[in-house]
């Protein structure tokens, strides 16, 4: 498979084919759900060709705790993403809005996107991890949402009722400008992610 990268043509990268292995298996995953998702989803890898970007590996604090939560991968998912997680770029989440205090104790990486390491401006799909004991608070965006729990178990709280357990293989969807938040106890939480709709990162409040 052949990439496009700064107008010219170029062999796809060890890395990235392990990168592109994970996206592919997860659209797949997300993909299986069927309404908005399936239809936003729909097409995303079916030319074959995604522009990549020049991001390269790198990792924040908070992905200390990744080795010990992928130790052992039985799902071909988490199996992937094994194969792949230190060739990932990763970051602090929320766009430079979550407080310190927060934002330090989690990691995210934008797989596909517009700040993606395989760029679409239609779609983002990433990986979220969120540290024990720890609350994201309310936040909300104009995009709509969904969550698929990997590793670990979370509270998870939406329209600010109360929060509801929330484990591996679950599916949390979230409506353009819902408010939602993510507290953990004694697992980090890891879980994909995607946006459709409106997928600029200015509509993010928190």
């Amino acid at each position: 498979m052949r990439f496009p990268r700064k107008g010219r043509e170029m062999a796809c990268t060890a890395a990235q084919l392990r990168i592109l292995g994970f996206l592919t298996k997860s659209v797949a995953v997300l993909g299986q759900q069927g309404g908005q998702i399936g239809q936003a989803l729909q097409g995303v890898l079916a030319d074959g060709r995604l522009p990549v970007s020049d991001l390269q590996p790198a990792v924040v604090p908070a992905c200390v705790l990744m080795p010990g939560l992928l130790l052992d991968p039985r799902d071909p998912l988490m199996q992937s993403l094994a194969d792949c997680v230190d060739d990932l770029h990763w970051k602090s989440p929320g766009f430079g809005r979550i407080p310190d205090a927060v934002s330090r104790q989690m990691a995210v990486v934008e797989i596909l996107g517009p700040d993606g390491m395989f760029v679409h401006q239609r779609v983002r799909l990433g990986v979220l991890l969120q540290g024990e004991h720890l609350l994201y608070p309310n936040h909300k965006h104009l995009a709509q949402e969904v969550y698929h729990v990997l590793s670990g178990r979370a509270g998870w709280s939406v329209d600010s009722v109360a929060f509801q357990p929330r484990e591996v293989g679950d599916f949390i969807y979230h409506r353009s400008n819902q408010l939602h938040a993510m507290k953990t106890q004694t697992d980090p939480l890891l879980a994909l992610w995607a946006w459709w709709g409106d997928i600029r990162s200015v509509s993010y409040e928190i």
